[in-house]
Order: structure tokens, then C-alpha cells, then sequence
């Protein structure tokens, strides 16, 4: 590995912002290998980065659930969300992911920006593990991007 230079990126809003920023990554885990490619990047420009968990082998749905719940919990913590989505591509947990985002507020980019409109259906059952929204900050959410 060659040598580089890490410069921190430090979050400038709010109470306690003297702090690198903090990145919570998103996307399908068939993108394992670009989500750890931007990871890798966030974290020597110097943002502290959470990203979905990992497993060697298959997990069951109940530990699916419990890790979607889990990463919600991540974009708890986050500055800002960004989605890995090679080709547009935004799978239904990921799509329920960036509803909670941008039901608490965070800001949300992705890596590709080609999509379609899409409309995606939440409830607060949706985020549920003892950490639903409020009812009335769900709200159905349609993402709209530039097709390139």
C-alpha cells in the first residue's frame, strides 16, 4: 500500500460539530465491493464512515431484519447518507433505508444518480424494533433523479 494523506473533514452545523463528519453508506450488498471502495475513500478524506454490517455466509431473515433494523440505527448516528447503487440500482431494503433518512432530516446523495421516480411506500411498522418514527414524520417518499 502506498503511502497517503489523510485529511480530516470536519462537520461545521450544529452542538458539538467539532468532530469529523459522519457518513452512513447504503446500498445492496451485491455492491459489497463498491460500498467498500467508497468507504475506503470517505475514510481518507477524513470522514468517520459506518456501513452495513458483513457476513461470510448466508443470514437468516430473522437476522436480516435485525440487522436492517441495526443500520437504521447508523443513519441515527450519521451527518449524511450515501448510496452505492451501481447503475441506478435501489433494492427494497435500501429504498427503506433512504425513507427513514429523509423522514429524520439527513441528507442523501447517491453514487449514480440514474433513476427513475419511484414511490416508496413506508409505515411506521417499517421501522419497528422498538425504534419507530413518529406517525405523522412518516410519509410515503418518491426519489427523483436525473437519468444520464
Amino acid at each position: 500500500m502506498s503511502p497517503c494523506t489523510l485529511t480530516v473533514s470536519r462537520s461545521a452545523e450544529g452542538p458539538g460539530r467539532d468532530r469529523p463528519e459522519i457518513v452512513c453508506i447504503c446500498g445492496s450488498t451485491r455492491f459489497v465491493d463498491e460500498m467498500r471502495a467508497a468507504n475506503r475513500d470517505l475514510t481518507f478524506a477524513g470522514v468517520i464512515v459506518v456501513a452495513p454490517g458483513e457476513a461470510d455466509e448466508l443470514v437468516t431473515n430473522e437476522q436480516k431484519t435485525a440487522l436492517d433494523a441495526f443500520h437504521l440505527r447508523k443513519i441515527d448516528l450519521a451527518d449524511r447518507v450515501l448510496v452505492v447503487n451501481p447503475g441506478g440500482y435501489i433494492g427494497e431494503s435500501t429504498s427503506r433505508e433512504i425513507a427513514y433518512a429523509d423522514a429524520i432530516g439527513k441528507p442523501i446523495s447517491f453514487t449514480d444518480p440514474r433513476l427513475t421516480s419511484r414511490r416508496i411506500p413506508v409505515t411506521v411498522s417499517d421501522f419497528a424494533h422498538g425504534w419507530p418514527l413518529p406517525a405523522a414524520r412518516v410519509q410515503p417518499v418518491t426519489i427523483t433523479a436525473h437519468i444520464r
